[in-house]
């Protein structure tokens, strides 16, 4: 629905200028700062999404509390990926979305497996 500019099957659910609202990275974006898996120092907030990018992709997602889910969104590839999780406190969405954003925008050049990895057991160890 959101890469269909607000349609699902035929029926407009939000407008598409509502869309490219979310979508859009200048006003009504606020800065944020460090964003994304590689820290990407320009992330923006907007409405109910934020973005970065992650090469020379931009990015826009809406992570869930606790780190249970993520919904991330290539706009300009036309692509998304929504991974849900049920177990509170894993980085396992975090880990999906970044073989992911590895696969559609390129290889980061970071080993973010590893990063992701070791701050699941910096969760584990602290809980």
């Amino acid at each position: 629905m959101i890469l269909n500019e607000g349609t699902f099957e035929g029926n407009e659910l939000v407008s598409a200028d509502v869309m490219h609202e979310i979508l859009a990275s200048a006003p009504p974006a606020m800065g944020k700062g460090r964003s994304g898996p590689l820290g990407d120092q320009n992330g923006l907030v907007q409405l109910g999404s934020d973005s970065y990018y992650f090469g020379d992709e931009r990015v826009v997602e809406k992570n869930g509390g606790a780190l249970d889910d993520v919904r991330t969104l290539v706009p300009e590839k036309d692509i998304g990926i929504v991974v849900l999780a049920n177990k509170h406190l894993t980085v396992f969405p975090e880990a999906v979305r970044a073989e992911f954003l590895e696969r559609v925008c390129g290889e980061s050049g970071t080993d973010l497996q590893a990063r992701i990895q070791h701050s699941q057991a910096a969760m584990v160890f602290a809980g």
